[in-house]
């Protein structure tokens, strides 16, 4: 019986231990860093820089992409009229 008590006892300390360093410190910390709305609009504007390079990345790969695939076009039609 003892034996049981303490391994339930371990077991709640180190489940406890476990979610206030992971889980349940997190939200505060969340409300802490959007309540400064200064800060906020700063990491929020670097999150759209961010996106806009990604953005402007996808833009110019499929740019690429119907470059490339208008002159593959223009190959088979060449190869097909001879």
């Amino acid at each position: 019986m003892g034996f049981a008590m303490t391994c339930s006892n371990t077991f709640g300390l180190v489940t406890g231990a476990f979610l206030l360093g992971f889980g349940l410190s997190e939200i505060p910390k969340t409300i802490w860093r959007n309540a400064d709305w200064s800060t906020r609009q700063k990491v929020l504007s670097h999150k759209i820089a961010q996106m806009a390079v990604k953005l402007d990345e996808a833009h110019q790969e499929l740019s690429n992409a119907i470059v490339v695939s208008g002159s593959f076009k223009l190959n088979v039609k060449y190869i097909l009229q001879f």
